[in-house]
C-alpha cells in the first residue's frame, strides 16, 4: 500500500500587469517524515529541520525552494452592443473572452514560476507535483527537468519522478535535484478581475511517495 506526504503551495495572482516585487526571494521548506504534511502560502519560510534515525531506517528530507508563485493576468474582453444594459440604458456590455498569463523573470534566484526539489534523504525517493484550482476555466501545466539540464522540461502527466540518494551522488546534483516549472492558462471570472485584488488561484502540491 502506498503512503504519501505532501506540501501545498498556495499560488497568488497579480491582475492586469501589476509589477511583481521580490521575484528573486526564494521560499524554502523541508519534508522530513513519511507521514507529515504542511500547508503554506508562498510567503511562508520554514527552516530546515534535521533528525537522527536508527541505523537502517530511511530519513526523509526533501528540500523545496520556490519563487513568488505570483502571476500577471491580463483579461481579454469582448464588447457587445445591447439595447438595454445592466444600467437600463443602451450601450456596450463586456464579457470575458480570454486572458493572457505571464510572470516576472528573476534577476537572481528562482523565477516566479519555478520550484526546486532536492533530495537530501538517505535513500532514493519518488515524487510528483500537481496543480489544482477552484476556478474551472483555469488550468496549470507542470513540467520538470534535472538541475542544469537545458533540454525541454517533461510534463508529469500523473506520473512520478525519481531523485537519487544525495550521499551516493554528491558530485552530480542533477541526479538528486529537479527544477519544476508551472505555467497557467485559461480565464478568471469577471467578478474576480473587477475586484482588483490579488487572489489565491490554486495550489501546487508536492507529494513524496513511499511504498
Amino acid at each position: 500500500m502506498k503512503r504519501a506526504f505532501c506540501i501545498v503551495l498556495l499560488l497568488m495572482l497579480v491582475l492586469a500587469l501589476l509589477p511583481v516585487t521580490g521575484a528573486g526571494a526564494n521560499r524554502i521548506d523541508t519534508l522530513d517524515s513519511a507521514n507529515s504534511s504542511s500547508d503554506i502560502t508562498v510567503y511562508a519560510r520554514i527552516s530546515d529541520q534535521s533528525q537522527t534515525a536508527p541505523s537502517g531506517e530511511t530519513v526523509y528530507s526533501v528540500g523545496l525552494s520556490w519563487g513568488t508563485m505570483t502571476f500577471d493576468y491580463t483579461p481579454v474582453t469582448t464588447q457587445t452592443w445591447s439595447a438595454e444594459t445592466a444600467s437600463g440604458r443602451p450601450g456596450f456590455e463586456e464579457t470575458p473572452s480570454g486572458g493572457e498569463w505571464s510572470f516576472a523573470p528573476a534577476a537572481s534566484g528562482l523565477s516566479a514560476n519555478e520550484l526546486r526539489v532536492e533530495n537530501r534523504s538517505n535513500a532514493d525517493i519518488q515524487y510528483r507535483v500537481t496543480f489544482s484550482s477552484d476556478y474551472p476555466d483555469l488550468s496549470g501545466a507542470v513540467k520538470a527537468r534535472p538541475l542544469g539540464d537545458t533540454g525541454e522540461p517533461k510534463p508529469f502527466g500523473g506520473s512520478s519522478r525519481t531523485l537519487l540518494d544525495r550521499s551516493l551522488n554528491g558530485d552530480a546534483p542533477d541526479k538528486y535535484t529537479d527544477m519544476v516549472y508551472l505555467t497557467l492558462s485559461g480565464t478568471l471570472p469577471a467578478d474576480v478581475v473587477r475586484s482588483g485584488n490579488t487572489p489565491a488561484v490554486g495550489t501546487l502540491t508536492v507529494q513524496i511517495i513511499t511504498n
